[in-house]
């Protein structure tokens, strides 16, 4: 077993794609920076700057390319394949906090978003052509079993647009799915 980022005192790793490509943050300085692994047996790690403002960020997911997304203190960001890579901002329907958890590859990226003291499951559909974020609740899913659904995050999104998360249904907290039909396809 390696470390994967050697030169950090703390570091956690959150998402590794079909290549093994790990993505994860490390603690440097007093602060947090996102990083990306080519090979975790003889580590080659980019550093994932945050964005222009922002002082920490974290990279949270992985496609099979190597597209990273997280955030920069509390803002969804994307990190194009390469090394050092310029961050894009992934926008909020509200222009509020956001966090992105997974990107597939097709480019549709998962997450939430804060609203008030709420958070909301949200997407981007095509980062590429939208940058800013789509409650799944909009995008009018069809309920088995009835009740109401409040969905609170999205984690993952498979190649085949599944997306999966956890919200409450009648107040009780519950995990969902959410089938290609539901997410516009």
């Amino acid at each position: 077993m390696n470390a994967l980022v050697s030169s950090s005192d703390i570091s956690y790793a959150f998402a590794i794609n079909p290549t093994d490509l790990v993505v994860g943050e490390s603690q440097t300085g007093g602060g947090w920076e996102a990083f990306r692994t080519y090979n975790f047996w003889v580590p080659s790690t980019d550093i994932l700057v945050p964005l222009q403002g922002k002082i920490n960020c974290e990279a949270l997911g992985v496609n099979g390319p190597g597209v990273a997304v997280g955030d920069s203190d509390g803002y969804a960001t994307l990190w194009q394949v390469g090394g050092s890579p310029t961050p894009l901002a992934l926008n909020s329907s509200t222009g509020g906090q956001c966090w992105a958890n997974a990107i597939n590859d097709n480019g549709m990226v998962v997450g939430y978003r804060a609203s008030g003291p709420s958070k909301i499951a949200v997407a981007w559909l095509n980062y590429t052509n939208s940058v800013t974020s789509v409650d799944l609740l909009s995008l009018n899913p069809t309920y088995t079993g009835g009740g109401t659904w409040t969905l609170v995050t999205a984690t993952a999104v498979n190649d085949q647009n599944w997306i999966v998360g956890w919200g409450t249904l009648n107040g009780q907290e519950h995990a969902f799915l959410m089938a290609p039909k539901q997410v516009g396809q």
